[in-house]
């Protein structure tokens, strides 16, 4: 076992709970499918082209033509806007369930795509779509990780390099942390240890 490299056990670790959330999500599959109309609904705009829900076996890039965003949880939501008159991938969402609590695990936009000024909040509606599914659907609390905690903060690349310069690297962070921390807090969310934590009163 001492010959294994730490490296190789971690990275084993983490698709075999990747995997568990998978099958998690695939049991669920019916009901959580039913969040896309809300985020259609709270994304209808003429940029839009497009929303696509997926479930993955395992994280990173899909098949998708681009490969345009590296999944971090097994629920995948896409949705495509325009560039140059043609359908592209531009915002994405990664979430997954374990018990009565939806996790967000990832809020994911696409380099080189123009979003409208009135999107520029789209954080804020995955987000909102998700407290009014978990109400929908009786979930207990919607958890949304703090940015430090994140893999693509800790070490973020830039056309597919990890040689990240300095400044570059900051304002990755400074982004990062208005997407997670800031938009969680605005919402209502409340700190707890790794994570934000909305709690549904319907329930409470």
């Amino acid at each position: 076992m001492s010959d294994v490299p730490y490296k190789v056990l971690g990275q084993c670790f983490g698709r075999g709970k990747f995997f568990l959330r998978y099958l998690a999500a695939l049991a669920s599959s019916r009901r959580i499918e039913r969040l896309m109309p809300i985020v259609q609904q709270v994304f209808h705009h003429d940029w839009v082209q497009g929303m696509r829900i997926e479930f993955l076996v395992q994280y990173g890039f899909t098949k998708e033509p681009g490969r345009c965003i590296s999944w971090d949880a097994p629920v995948a939501l896409t949705i495509h806007g325009t560039k140059r008159g043609k359908k592209k991938p531009a915002l994405g969402m990664s979430l997954y369930v374990q018990g009565s609590t939806l996790y967000i695990q990832q809020l994911q936009g696409v380099a080189g795509i123009f979003i409208p000024l009135d999107l520029q909040d789209w954080p804020i509606r995955f987000i909102e779509a998700c407290k009014v599914f978990a109400r929908q659907e009786g979930y207990k609390a919607v958890m949304l990780p703090r940015a430090e905690t994140l893999h693509s903060y800790r070490r973020p690349t830039v056309k597919s390099s990890t040689d990240v310069p300095p400044q570059k690297l900051l304002q990755l962070r400074e982004s990062m942390r208005l997407r997670y921390d800031v938009t969680a807090l605005q919402l209502g969310f409340v700190p707890a240890k790794n994570w934000f934590v909305w709690k549904n009163n319907q329930l409470c």
